[in-house]
């Protein structure tokens, strides 16, 4: 009998007839999880006193945060107005850290590296990117919530990783944000200088707080301004594809089929794979470009130019006439440059139909051409006995879906291209490029552009881990810039321009943004926040306090989750460890945004093990059964030799199954 079965046995024996028909009535109240109820009771059990809590004390108790730290603004014109009801980002980290001790220890020890003043103000990396309510199937469009967060670079690589790190100020309906005149562009503008600007801002006065009686000031200046292609330009109101200068960083990259780079000596197109020949924008071009449409707009309101000039004008220079926006404010122009602070989201440009959903569509529909390929081949490759590290199980496990149907794209989260073109790469290795032998079919020339595509995210992916030092981080951007290089120019050499897209040629940045902040900025991290404020969302019903609901409980949610611990703790039921006086293990672990549990597969130094527990003691560590090599590559074979590994050496291994006595393991590079 299982172990489940027997304990709701013997408690259905303790409990008497009353208890349980208690129970049953608790059970059966609407929207309560076993799981939420079971935390209730043990809530209710070590603090008796809130079983006498009204709803009103519940309330307030909730919205604590949130109200002390409250401020509106009116956005709009005439009728057509709204309350937007958002945090106060200086004073919101102020209580955060007032109310998190772990957190301010954090930040103090941080404080220790990378010492602060008004004359050497840490870097503030500022992100944002909308989130959709509801299902694929059932999606929620007139309740689609952009989510703002911030943070700071001198936390760390460790810190940046963790989406309880990052403080949430701003959570706001698109429909809402649509009735500001400047849009999207205006709303963030009116942040920033709420953030960056007046005498209580952090570049101004600093956010000062206090830990083990001390007190300690940051100041802070914009260097990071994070979203996917869409993201920045609606945010900075920019033409972007629409325009003929598709990047604002580049004073003479052209939109693709612009029939127009041949004509001036030194301009290209998005195709052009030569990062060399990019000439980037300074901020006095991008002042100069912006007051020039602005200069336009303001000739058209006098009537003294047509509205098809000025749509010429703002096509030509890419940029929209906006101005209550970001890139027109004075104010903010003190503060930073938008081409200084502008930073490319790198995981929407290669996983969320970027370059390597492009890479895979194109090898799958060419091969496919060329071979004689098994109808379901990769399908059921996919659906074979393939395990995956706990954390990722329940998405990866069904990843044959990708490729469910014939001559469809590639419909992928990007956490499932990740695991997605890892099996893939595996798969051509070890059956198409034999099979092309075996039936005398070159297929070079397919081969090669999609290994650069997984190049380009197997470099990202070892830079974002933080593990290189100095000299190895340069050479690693050096061949991440290569092989971005080769990825566009032996596509183009293959399948031509027709799938190039401007993410090609955004995803060249990637690496200078790399180097300018020695670490991978990206918007993994709001995604991970949507996991909660979706969570939310779902309990929220009040139109008129929409976003004052949504964040009292994202501020109540995170301080809950910051008081216990910042970046690394054991999850569920803890027990001490034979032989270890000041040890503890438990079945899970949380190390700096890295989830490992038990029956997982890491890796050291290439070489892979599987857990058999999680502690910690001085150090976060795991034991694990060490494997030996076969001498075939990616073959490895169990022992019983077991080892103390510390977590901060080890990876999560991508995939792994069982042949016969050896298992067979992907790595992510």
């Amino acid at each position: 009998m299982p172990l489940a079965e027997k304990r709701r046995k013997r408690a259905l024996k303790a409990d008497g007839a009353d208890d349980r028909h208690a129970l049953q009535r608790l059970l059966s109240a609407r929207s309560i999880s076993k799981h939420t109820l079971g935390q209730i009771l043990a809530q209710l059990r070590e603090d008796p006193e809130l079983a006498n809590s009204r709803i009103g004390s519940i309330e307030a108790a909730g919205a604590s945060i949130f109200e002390s730290v409250k401020r509106s603004l009116i956005v709009g014109v005439g009728g057509d107005t709204f309350r937007w009801d958002f945090c106060d980002p200086n004073m919101l980290m102020a209580r955060m850290l007032h109310e998190c001790p772990h957190l301010a220890a954090h930040y103090v020890e941080r404080l220790q590296l990378n010492p602060c003043s008004e004359s050497q103000p840490w870097s503030l990396v500022v992100t944002y990117d909308e989130l959709t309510p509801g299902s694929i199937a059932h999606p929620q469009p007139y309740r689609k919530t952009l989510t703002l967060a911030f943070n700071f670079l001198e936390l760390g690589a460790a810190c940046l990783n963790v989406g309880s790190t990052w403080f949430v100020p701003v959570a706001v309906r698109t429909k809402m944000i649509e009735k500001a005149v400047g849009g999207l562009s205006e709303c963030l503008a009116l942040y920033l200088e709420a953030h960056l600007l007046g005498d209580l801002s952090i570049q101004t006065a600093g956010v000062s707080f206090v830990c083990n009686g001390q007190a300690y000031t940051i100041w802070a200046r914009l260097t990071n301004l994070c979203a996917d292609g869409e993201g920045l330009k609606i945010g900075l109101d920019v033409k972007g594809y629409a325009g003929i200068r598709a990047c604002i960083r580049c004073q003479n990259v052209l939109k693709k089929d612009s029939r127009l780079a041949h004509r001036r000596p030194g301009f290209v197109e998005i195709t052009c794979a030569d990062y060399s020949r990019f000439v980037l924008s300074t901020p006095d071009d991008l002042n100069r470009e912006v007051d020039a449409v602005l200069a336009a707009c303001a000739e058209f309101k006098a009537g003294r130019m047509s509205q098809n000039m000025l749509n010429e004008c703002e096509k030509a220079y890419g940029i929209n006439a906006n101005p209550t926006g970001i890139l027109a404010n004075m104010r903010l122009r003190q503060c930073f440059s938008v081409v200084d602070v502008l930073t490319e989201d790198w995981m929407h440009g290669a996983l969320q139909d970027g370059i390597l959903n492009c890479a895979c569509e194109c090898f799958l529909e060419s091969v496919s051409g060329k071979l004689s390929l098994p109808e379901d081949g990769l399908k059921d490759f996919l659906k074979a006995n393939w395990q995956f590290p706990k954390v990722f199980r329940a998405k990866l496990l069904n990843m044959w879906r990708i490729v469910d149907k014939e001559g469809m794209p590639l419909k992928a989260t990007a956490s499932e291209l990740l695991g997605f073109y890892v099996l893939l790469r595996y798969y051509v290795n070890v059956v198409i490029v034999p099979m092309a032998a075996s039936q005398a079919v070159d297929i070079e020339a397919e081969l090669a552009p999609f290994y650069a595509a997984c190049k380009v995210v197997d470099k990202i992916m070892a830079l974002k881990r933080g593990h290189a030092d100095a000299p190895h981080r340069e050479e690693l951007l050096g061949d991440l810039q290569s092989a971005m290089a080769e990825c566009i120019s032996l596509h183009v050499a293959r399948y031509g321009t027709r799938e190039i897209k401007p993410k090609h040629h955004r995803m060249q940045h990637i690496a200078d943004q790399i180097r300018k902040d020695l670490y991978v900025l990206d918007c993994w991290v709001i995604e991970r926040l949507h996991l909660i404020i979706r969570e939310i969302l779902g309990n929220v019903r009040n139109p008129v306090e929409f976003e004052a609901s949504v964040l009292r409980g994202v501020c109540l949610k995170q301080m809950m989750t910051l008081k216990d611990t910042v970046l690394a703790g054991l999850i569920g039921p803890t027990a001490p460890l034979q032989g270890f006086p000041f040890a503890t293990i438990a079945n899970r672990m949380r190390f700096c945004g890295m989830y490992i549990s038990i029956g997982d597969v890491v890796t050291r130094n290439g070489i892979p093990a599987r857990v058999t527990a999680c502690a910690v003691e001085d150090d976060y560590f795991v034991l694990v059964e060490v494997w030996l090599a076969t001498g075939v590559a990616q073959r490895w074979r169990p022992t019983d030799d077991v080892q103390a590994w510390k977590v901060e050496e080890l990876e999560l291994a991508a995939a792994w199954y069982a042949d016969g006595d050896d298992v067979v393991v992907l790595e992510m590079v």
